[in-house]
């Protein structure tokens, strides 16, 4: 798994400001919600499920108000502008993320490889 850079944006929802922090803990939560974190296209498919976006808003505010439930976060999520929302957490998301190493180690090949 790559490094984390942690990400934080304020987002208007329920009526109030909230800090959206994505990092390893936000990523640990969306597992626990039983979110398969190994497929990478989970955080980059503009065409995912509401009930993975809901996920993946409540992660990242759960840090901030540990009594927030997915049920609150799909509410909320009912009054907003969902594109605009799903663009400030998705260029968030992409902020985290280092850029891919341009020189990459070659992976080490046995003598006796075919």
């Amino acid at each position: 798994m790559n490094r984390i850079r942690s990400t934080a944006i304020t987002l208007e929802l329920g009526g109030k400001n909230r800090v959206w922090k994505w990092n390893y803990n936000a990523l640990a939560e969306l597992a626990d919600a039983g979110v398969d974190i190994t497929d990478e296209r989970i955080l980059t498919d503009r065409n995912r499920s509401p009930k993975l976006f809901r996920a993946i808003v409540w992660a990242g505010l759960v840090s901030a108000d540990p009594a927030l439930t997915l049920v609150d976060v799909g509410e909320w999520l009912s009054d907003v502008d969902l594109e605009c929302l799903s663009d400030k957490i998705f260029a968030a998301i992409t902020e985290s993320s280092p850029p891919p190493d341009p020189n990459p180690t070659p992976e080490v090949q046995p003598e006796n490889a075919v």
